[in-house]
């Protein structure tokens, strides 16, 4: 198979809807008339758009262009002097990123054997299948792919092998990666995947590298960027060439399909239906800090015949007058406070960032524990969220199941059994419980009936990956004990009597001989 660059450096941008300039109307509807289609506008944005809204550092209100100073004409002077401008902004990126991480991915995922009738073997074999997803810190790698797809919009979980042993690694655009996914038209199935990165080469210049993914190999590509390098490209691309050269045979990736799960958000960032109400809300607090060095302290208002001696501190803050006319007077002016009036604003602001995002302030707790429904009604908007997340990355974790089976398969030398475990992974919201209701109800679930006790241990919040092997060997155990107790009795008196016996005879013996 041939692969060409070029191909592979395609990607569906990111984008935003722009509302309609010109609404349509009409009078009358045809039904027969032919489907007319709206030609719809889309801003553009860039993962590094997303990266600028994250990071605090790079906020519009931060941003001179977007927010500029204020330059006006000194008359003492003679010339335009600048005043700096107040700039306030705020993470609220970080608190909704990491408030839908903690639903999303607190709890561990949850494997279920996907046989109406499982044999123990299945049982035994689920068993090495979690305890390895444990080892191999799989729920870590799901975190750092759900991290990146809610920073950056998109990201890759790509397993390997390396000498026989199963890795992986999470590829965003966090690390600096910029992803290329290729799907079937037909299928909907990957069938190809493209990794584009920068390296630095021993001149400190920075180096492209292309890895691309098919159904058994990996290519490597490199495109240099020095000046002669990038004439050369430039030149080879009107020739219809690429300016890619592979820097090694394509190497067989030891799967049978591409060992990549990829997952890509249709909004963008986590933040975005919240983005527009943050930037006001910044514009809104900046221009509120504004207000209050122009109105917050009072002014001094002196009124004088004569000169006056005025003493203050270093800052400019009057500590003494000294006047000589009799009719001098000071005081402090007082202006309005316009702080009050921003107040409205900014709580709908808020109000709005957090709802919009699905994230939750919680409130503050008086009493003690809260019962469980009363829990979740108030982190109901969080829940909603991560449910519908869930769903969302249901099929990237079917993939990484899929990944991870035939990897550690590869490296336990158990491939075949492996496969043929059918095991999905749900993932499970993370709610805030009251752990002792939770107990209780699983205990009054198992006396009542309504779960097993293998159920009822696995959900267990305190149980660990074996919980219920650990119960079933205490249980024999248990049994086993008494058992063995009587078995030990009866053969110390069995003992006991031969020797009886023993002592017995050899008296008789020697009595015999004395006679």
């Amino acid at each position: 198979m041939t692969i060409d660059p070029i191909e592979i450096l395609r990607k569906e941008p990111f984008r935003r809807i722009l509302p309609d300039p010109f609404p349509r109307y009409i009078t009358a509807f045809d039904k027969d008339a032919p489907y007319q289609e709206d030609n719809v506008q889309y801003q553009l944005v860039s993962q590094a758009d997303f990266m600028r809204e994250y990071e605090v550092s790079g906020h519009k209100i931060l941003s001179r262009g977007y927010y500029p100073d204020k330059t006006k004409y000194d008359d003492e002077k003679k010339q335009f002097v600048t005043e700096i401008l107040s700039r306030v902004a705020f993470p609220f990126q970080y608190v909704i990123t990491v408030k839908q991480l903690c639903h999303l991915c607190g709890n561990n995922i949850d494997f279920k054997l996907s046989d109406a009738r499982p044999s123990q073997q299945d049982h035994e074999l689920l068993h090495d299948f979690v305890q390895g997803w444990l080892d191999k810190n799989m729920e870590t790698a799901w975190y750092y792919a759900a991290r990146a797809e809610k920073i950056t919009g998109d990201a890759a979980f790509c397993g390997y092998m390396a000498n026989g042993i199963f890795r992986w690694r999470v590829f965003s655009y966090l690390e600096g990666d910029v992803l290329f996914p290729h799907y079937d038209p037909i299928t909907g199935d990957l069938d190809a995947f493209g990794r584009k990165y920068k390296l630095y080469d021993e001149k400190g210049r920075t180096v492209d590298y292309l890895d691309v993914w098919d159904n058994r190999y990996i290519y490597h590509f490199r495109r240099s960027n020095t000046l002669t390098d990038r004439i050369r490209n430039t030149i080879k691309r009107f020739a219809g060439l690429s300016g890619w050269e592979e820097v090694e045979p394509p190497t067989l990736h030891g799967f049978d399909f591409i060992p990549i799960a990829y997952k890509r958000s249709p909004i963008g960032p986590c933040w975005s239906p919240s983005q527009d109400n943050i930037e006001n809300y910044e514009l809104a607090v900046s221009q509120l800090a504004e207000n209050n060095k122009a109105f917050a302290f009072p002014i001094l208002f002196i009124k004088s015949t004569n000169d006056l001696d005025v003493e203050g501190t270093s800052d400019g803050r009057p500590t003494m007058i000294v006047a000589s006319d009799e009719s001098a007077d000071a005081k402090t002016l007082n202006r309005a406070d316009a702080s009050s009036s921003f107040e409205l604003q900014l709580r709908i602001l808020l109000e709005n960032i957090f709802r919009g995002s699905f994230a939750v302030n919680p409130p503050e707790i008086k009493g003690g524990d809260l019962p469980g429904v009363t829990v979740k009604l108030i982190y109901s908007p969080a829940i909603e969220k991560a449910m519908a997340d869930s769903q969302e990355w249901n099929n990237f974790m079917d993939e990484m199941v899929n990944i991870f089976k035939q990897g550690y398969g590869i490296e336990t030398g158990r491939v075949s059994r492996m496969n043929a475990l059918r095991v999905r992974g749900d993932i499970i919201p993370y709610v805030h419980q009251n752990v002792a209701e939770t107990i209780s109800n699983l205990v009054q679930s198992k006396v009542a009936g309504i779960l097993s006790t293998r159920t009822a241990t696995e959900l267990n919040p305190y149980a660990s990956n074996a919980e219920y092997e650990q119960r079933l060997e205490e249980e024999r155990r248990a049994i086993q004990s008494p058992v063995q107790q009587s078995v030990t009795t009866q053969v110390t008196e069995t003992a006991q009597g031969d020797n009886v016996v023993n002592r017995t005879r050899e008296t008789i013996a020697k009595a015999q001989n004395n006679s």
